[in-house]
């Protein structure tokens, strides 16, 4: 028998097709660590590594961007550039990792003032979502590492301030105070010294405040001052 002609004999079967529309986020920064000086031997090879989430990232155009800026100033770039990243993908999360190799790009004297490298990723999913730039942008860059500067790091300790006459001193007499002091960091530099004397008021009163050269060196530095105390109990 033949089909009657005021049937449809078509097809009613549909596809439904899902479109994702969740942009991919970076979860943490592993490497390099925040809250640590970047020496600046480190500069020459920086690893990076952060953990991200999306089920369907597009691996080839995932870009670490950075740049080096000081702190004073730290909206003018020293040297940026961007490097491409690995990417490691499981069930909806995975990890970027990279490194970054710029110490032939800084000047030795770059190192005489406080700087920081600043990151953030760029780059989307499969189906085009960019990575949220929440927190993650050059405005607002996902990371900002401390870059170690050479300065200079005085150390005095109690037993390295002297009097002399050492023993119990009188109003009117001229008292010589000695401080030795150490320079334990990586530069010359200067430090600015201020003694007080404590009134029996309790009350302080400055009888010194001179800013001091401090060496580069192992050899221990000594200051000296006088002093001259002009009523009892001090």
């Amino acid at each position: 028998a033949l089909p009657l002609s005021n049937i449809d004999q078509t097809s009613q079967a549909s596809v439904s097709l899902v479109v994702d529309s969740e942009p991919p986020s970076i979860v943490e920064v592993i490497k390099p660590r925040i809250d640590v000086e970047l020496q600046i031997e480190d500069m020459y090879n920086i690893e990076f590594e952060a953990t991200f989430k999306e089920t369907n990232i597009n691996s080839s155009n995932i870009l670490l961007n950075w740049r080096v800026v000081y702190d004073e100033n730290p909206s003018i770039s020293i040297v940026q550039g961007t490097d491409n990243l690995d990417i490691t993908a499981t069930g909806g999360t995975g990890t970027m990792r990279g490194s970054i190799q710029l110490g032939a790009l800084l000047l030795d004297s770059h190192y005489s003032k406080p700087s920081s490298l600043q990151l953030w990723i760029t780059g989307t999913d499969m189906a085009g979502n960019q990575i949220d730039s929440e927190g993650n942008s050059a405005i607002n860059p996902l990371a900002e590492v401390p870059i170690h500067h050479r300065h200079a790091v005085p150390v005095i300790s109690p037993s390295d301030i002297q009097y002399n006459p050492a023993a119990e001193q009188n109003s009117g007499e001229v008292i010589q105070i000695t401080i030795i002091t150490r320079n334990e960091g990586d530069a010359q530099g200067e430090v600015l010294f201020t003694i007080y004397e404590i009134l029996p008021t309790g009350a302080a009163k400055e009888i010194a405040s001179k800013n001091e050269t401090i060496p580069l060196g192992s050899q221990p530095m000594q200051l000296r001052y006088e002093w001259v105390p002009n009523m009892e109990g001090l």
